[in-house]
């Protein structure tokens, strides 16, 4: 994967859908998250998206361990963060994963750009 997604969830209507998750050994779904976000990234482990819609009044940053999903508990469940400013809706967020396993993720907002490092949820 690359430091920024896109990726369409149906020709109709490339902001919405699911991201879903298999296991490639044994061809089946383990999960799915439903989101209006195109937005996510792989960190420790961990997909980490926004939550479903940004608002109101603003989006927060969810992780997922990549086996348990959005069903997980305990260690495996999954993390929220606190809304972070620039992930109000007028500003169509965008979420940028640094290389590596640095623990964080930064969160930009596209309309009046100002990049905030988030702790990883």
């Amino acid at each position: 994967m690359t430091d920024r997604h896109t990726f369409p969830h149906s020709a109709e209507d490339p902001g919405a859908g699911a991201w879903n998750a298999y296991d490639l050994e044994r061809p089946r779904r383990l999960w799915s998250y439903p989101t209006s976000s195109q937005e996510a990234g792989l960190v420790h482990g961990r997909f980490v998206t926004f939550t479903d819609a940004y608002g109101p009044p603003k989006s927060r940053l969810i992780s997922m361990d990549l086996r348990a999903g959005p069903e997980g508990t305990g260690w495996a469940g999954p993390r929220m963060s606190p809304p972070p400013p620039q992930a109000w809706d007028g500003e169509r967020p965008a979420l940028i994963v640094p290389g590596g396993d640095a623990g964080h993720v930064v969160v930009v907002a596209r309309i009046h750009p100002a990049p905030q490092s988030v702790p990883l949820p």
